[in-house]
């Protein structure tokens, strides 16, 4: 049995405070929400390494994210 997830849709609408979880990923009301076309370098995760250049790509997402 084949299972397939479906794109969110572009009119859908989020309201609330963003936390940035990394440079291509914040979550909003308790939601994941991970950009589409951005490939931003992982931070460190649960144990797991991060990339070069991930603690920067969050620390530029979190500057984009308060300017609003």
């Amino acid at each position: 049995m084949a299972l397939t997830a479906l794109p969110a849709v572009a009119a859908e609408r989020l309201v609330g405070r963003a936390h940035v979880i990394d440079g291509d990923t914040v979550v909003i009301a308790g939601i994941h929400v991970r950009f589409k076309g951005v490939a931003a370098p992982e931070v460190t995760h649960a144990g797991e390494a991060g990339e070069p250049g991930g603690d920067a790509a969050r620390a530029f997402m979190t500057a984009l994210i308060e300017r609003q």
